[in-house]
């Protein structure tokens, strides 16, 4: 599948970034290179960029739009929260600006099978970096009751997080490994009629973002 993702507040962006053309500037989530793109367009010859991201398509798809402006750009596949010993290991101590674009691509939303959409059955896995060997169905499946109430508790805003915690690992009599059988569990938690259940869902899911 081609890599198609559109840069959310690209031009917004550019003009807060004030770019210096001798300016290093570093993309968090390069995805497929649309904010980068535009950065490297206004760097003169002593200019540069570092683009990090930990998603192998994303590195591939910005890999080849950015090919032509060579060595002003260099690539890292790493997760941006790295980014500080990623720059020193290239030698880099401060930097001029830099780009964050936070959330899931449209790529990683429209593939079905890296299952981060909750529009389409598909299997757990919903890993931004595939590397990883922890998937959301293992989370999902074989987390502890403790485990799982200090994740869920931790992260969602709901008062009921630690009793919907309770009744989903008496659910577990059975693995769950797809979308689907996430959905209806989902929507019984949240005391949803199942087909008008969507608006309940995409906070548990996101949660699922290795």
């Amino acid at each position: 599948m081609e890599f198609n993702h559109t840069s959310v507040l690209l031009w917004e962006t550019i003009e807060n970034l004030a770019i210096k053309p001798d300016g290093i500037y570093v993309d968090g989530t390069l995805g497929g290179g649309g904010h980068a793109y535009e950065v490297c367009s206004r760097l003169g010859e002593k200019g540069s960029i570092i683009g990090i991201d930990q998603d192998a398509a994303a590195i591939q798809a910005a890999g080849e739009r950015l090919k032509d402006f060579g060595e002003k750009v260099t690539i890292v596949r790493s997760n941006y929260c790295e980014m500080k010993s990623r720059l020193q290991e290239l030698g880099i101590d401060k930097v001029d600006g830099i780009v964050l674009d936070l959330g899931v691509s449209s790529y990683q939303l429209d593939t079905a099978e890296r299952g981060f959409s909750y529009r389409v059955d598909a299997p757990l896995d919903m890993r931004m970096d595939r590397r990883q060997e922890m998937t959301a169905r293992d989370i999902v499946n074989d987390y502890s009751e403790r485990a799982s109430r200090g994740y869920y508790c931790g992260y969602q805003s709901s008062r009921r997080s630690r009793s919907r915690v309770l009744r989903h690992c008496e659910w577990r009599h059975t693995p769950i490994n797809r979308k689907m059988g996430r959905c209806r569990i989902c929507s019984w938690l949240y005391h949803c009629i199942e087909d008008k259940s969507t608006m309940c869902i995409p906070q548990h899911f996101l949660l699922g973002h290795l």
